[in-house]
């Protein structure tokens, strides 16, 4: 199963606010093996709640990636 969570709702992603914590808020519980953060992360404000939502979201022994945009030179 392939779920996205983006606050515009397009493309049948869940309008989630990453600030919130998804369990509370709006009593997200599933979990996944898998969970990517493909550079989301930098537009938000709590960025402890939005670590908190994907460890949450992540199954036991499940996979966290990052990507996240970097200005290298």
């Amino acid at each position: 199963e392939y779920i996205c969570i983006d606050a515009s709702g397009e493309h049948d992603s869940l309008p989630f606010d990453l600030n919130k914590l998804l369990c509370t808020e709006y009593n997200f519980t599933k979990q996944f093996d898998i969970v990517s953060n493909l550079g989301t992360f930098e537009h938000v404000f709590n960025i402890a709640n939005c670590f908190e939502n994907m460890h949450n979201v992540c199954k036991r022994d499940g996979l966290m990636l990052h990507v996240i945009p970097c200005n290298c030179k």
